[in-house]
């Protein structure tokens, strides 16, 4: 038997049996799993926020290093110093700002919200009965769907307690695990401090335990991910951010309600491809009809305006060809992560998809050149 097939049935019964074996241990291998992601929870932590923290750590070492570059004496450890200070001190005034002003804001506007949900209910029977009035008084529909929107904002209330308990809970989980996310961002400190180092002997490790070829494979396929992550989601960030604001800004201008909950909405959903836009605006478009058809119809334009600004001139600028995915398959990717993750996987689909299209481009256009090489051989030798 020729060895490269003998080797290939080995390899093709090995992979059966562990698949199998896979499957039939399914619920311990996924217990194993939850409680190891509970020990390197801070560990996950950790990476996280030094990879979100990363390419703004690199500007202002490079940033430090200029000034200091006309000194004899080397600073590249004041420079890293620096870089960390000034970073992390950015970083926990976001944060501070969000949890001091975001959530205030929000909680106020939620509690508006419930105080007028007898308006809501007046305001949507006048909606309807104007739809009746000019469609005709025989449709059941919108009397059902008159019937539907009452109810959910009558049992407001109901949903309101019952999701406190979740609350709570989730807040006392959160304080659990608050140990683990001081240990996460200690340790983030230490990972952008040590990076050089820790990128050194992931390299050394790499290159000596596994051949040259894959080796080389998988530098090259880290060092792609890592740069098109880091561009992709920091610009996204970044881009999400901004439209909130001027979302905010205009909402002012035009002196439509809940500008803050509807921009923060705007600005969450907005980190998604294509849909996010979507996403955010049909909500927070039936939170202003409810109160006044009006503002919901200027909100709608408003929102339009937005978006085409963001799409066209805001977006290109701050995330740039970072992505280069096609259309199609940037709905593909939020399509399976989102099946698969939600919200998180609608966000990393993108980008993963865009690591394994340009790997596997590359991969094609290399073996199409051989092949292509090989029959302009063949020809030239009949």
């Amino acid at each position: 038997m020729d060895k490269k097939l003998f080797r290939s049935i080995l390899w093709t019964i090995f992979f059966a049996t562990c698949l199998v074996a896979i499957i039939i241990n399914l619920d311990k291998i996924s217990g194993a799993v939850s409680f190891l992601s509970g020990i390197l929870l801070p560990l996950t932590v950790g990476f996280c926020i030094a990879f979100l923290l990363n390419r703004p750590f690199e500007k202002f070492k490079n940033l430090f290093g200029k000034i200091f570059k006309k000194s004899k004496k080397p600073h590249s450890k004041l420079c890293i110093a620096l870089s960390i200070i000034t970073v992390y001190i950015i970083f926990l005034a976001i944060i501070a700002i969000i949890f001091g002003l975001v959530l205030p804001q929000l909680t106020d506007s939620l509690k508006t919200i419930y105080d007028n949900r007898n308006v809501y209910i007046n305001n949507i029977v006048e909606i309807t009965n104007v739809i009746e009035t000019f469609l005709g008084p025989d449709i059941s529909l919108i009397e059902e769907l008159e019937k539907v929107l009452i109810s959910l904002i009558e049992k407001l209330p109901e949903y309101i307690a019952n999701v406190m308990p979740k609350i709570f809970a989730f807040a006392g989980t959160v304080a659990i695990s608050l140990t683990n996310i001081l240990m996460g961002f200690a340790m983030s400190i230490y990972m952008l401090a040590s990076k050089d180092m820790l990128l050194r002997q992931s390299h050394d490790l790499l290159y000596a335990f596994v051949p040259l070829k894959y080796a080389e494979k998988a530098s090259k396929l880290a060092k792609t991910a890592s740069e098109i992550f880091g561009k992709y989601i920091n610009g996204q960030l970044l881009d999400a951010l901004l439209v909130g604001i001027v979302c905010f800004i205009g909402m002012s201008i035009i002196g439509l309600p809940y500008a803050f909950l509807i921009s923060t909405i705007i600005s969450v959903t907005n980190v998604i491809p294509i849909f996010g836009p979507f996403i955010g605006a049909i909500p927070s478009a039936f939170i202003l009809l409810i109160g006044n058809p009006l503002d919901a119809l200027w909100f709608i334009i408003f929102i339009l305006v937005l978006q085409q600004i963001d799409g066209n001139i805001i977006c290109p600028r701050i995330v740039g060809d970072s992505v280069g995915l096609p259309a199609w398959w940037t709905l593909v990717a939020i399509f399976i992560g989102g099946g698969m993750f939600g919200f998180i996987g609608m966000i990393i689909g993108v980008p993963t998809f865009t690591v394994i299209y340009k790997m596997l481009k590359k991969s094609i256009a290399r073996r199409l050149e051989k092949k292509a090489l090989g029959l302009t051989e063949k020809s030239e030798g009949n």
